[in-house]
């Protein structure tokens, strides 16, 4: 499992790349997206949805730790997590007060990525997470300066040409992504197809990782580091239908370990990177911890 868009829970902060768009043939054949008015009030809530999410309890700006865990014991603040292969055991220390479902708890076996695993203390949370072949702690303090003093996500103006059809090309074979994450971790994942799309006559391809309902697309263009995440963004895309789907990078996302550094994000590949400046999405957090 991987950080998604904002928080695990990503539907709030639901992808609207979908939503109020229509495919049509211009007549040399070729296909245009036509973009009704209600596009801008659809950004506008995209936009207010994110800011909610971010600055949610449970959200990125809460997160205070992450703890790597490695094959053994490990020793935390409040207790011993002892992992064996795939077998997470956690046991508290004598002088901690912990809680798991607002029930007081002295051990628990833990599944990574449960929300009915995570254990408090106080109101100070810890989760067990996986990103392809780790396991981590994640400890999160709704009551962090950062997320107190966070002034907003900062965005491109939004540009209806950003909003493209893109083709699905079938692969003669399917292709290893091999991902590397911010923090520790790596995950090798497979591709059968790549998008193609156009901008100003010039074709580019994306690889995508495909999930059970939506495409996941980690991508760097020639704004990293200047107005957008050193590290890339993300982007979600609807699955394709009839061969074609539409990429929306006005939905383009900052990576979570942008705007903290307890968070672990994959890498964009270097086959997704885009040799053209994609001045649209969001922009480089305004925040002073941000990783960049």
């Amino acid at each position: 499992m991987r950080e998604t868009l904002v928080t695990e829970r990503s539907h709030a902060v639901a992808c609207v790349v979908a939503a109020q768009v229509s495919l049509g043939e211009r007549s040399d054949g070729c296909c245009m997206i036509r973009v009704d008015e209600a596009y801008e009030g659809e950004m506008r809530l995209f936009r207010t949805r994110r800011d909610a999410a971010l600055r949610a309890e449970d959200g990125w700006l809460a997160s205070i730790g992450l703890s790597v865990l490695a094959d053994g014991k490990n020793e935390l603040d409040f207790g011993t997590v002892t992992v064996r292969g795939d077998t997470v055991h956690f046991a508290v220390r004598a002088e901690a007060r912990v809680t798991r479902c607002s029930t007081p708890v002295r051990e628990a076996w833990l599944r990574p990525d449960q929300d009915d695993d995570i254990l408090y203390v106080g109101r100070t949370s810890h989760q067990l997470i996986r990103r392809g072949d780790t396991l981590a702690i994640r400890s999160r303090d709704p009551d962090t300066e950062l997320r107190r003093s966070f002034p907003g996500a900062d965005w491109f103006p939004v540009d209806p040409s950003w909003r493209v059809y893109a083709r699905a090309v079938p692969l003669e074979r399917s292709r290893t992504l091999e991902l590397s994450y911010s923090v520790a971790a790596q995950e090798v994942t497979a591709t059968e197809y790549i998008l193609a799309f156009e901008r100003d006559g010039v074709t580019y391809a994306l690889e995508p990782i495909v999930e059970p309902k939506r495409l996941f697309i980690l991508f760097r263009d020639l704004t990293n580091g200047e107005l957008t995440s050193t590290i890339g963004r993300y982007l979600y895309a609807p699955l394709p239908k009839g061969g074609r789907t539409v990429l929306d990078f006005n939905t383009a996302l900052s990576p979570g370990c942008t705007y903290c550094e307890h968070v672990m994000c994959p890498i964009p590949p270097k086959r997704n990177m885009l040799h053209i400046r994609v001045d649209s999405g969001e922009k480089m957090p305004r925040v002073a911890h941000a990783v960049l």
